[in-house]
């Protein structure tokens, strides 16, 4: 399997247009730095808000993913530093 090192960046706007355009869900994958096993979890909602409302991620509808554990990030803000400069 290939592991990707590159950060890729679609832009909030960009993302706040994807995800308000129709129904997704979130998706979160990581591998344990010690046991190498890969987890994750999802929810089944999620969008992200426009730039009146500073890009605020929504994630709810929790599903059991394989660490046992929600992942508690229903309501985040992006900070101004993550903002598109172009």
């Amino acid at each position: 399997m290939e592991i990707l090192i590159e950060d890729f960046w679609l832009g909030l706007e960009r993302l706040h247009l994807l995800t308000t355009s129709g129904s997704y869900r979130l998706r979160l994958e990581w591998q344990d730095l010690v046991t190498h096993y890969w987890l994750s979890t999802e929810y089944w909602i999620f969008y992200v808000e426009d730039e009146a409302a500073s890009y605020r991620m929504h994630a709810d509808g929790y599903v059991h993913g394989d660490d046992g554990r929600a992942m508690y990030v229903r309501q985040v803000r992006f900070l101004e530093s993550d903002s598109e400069t172009f």
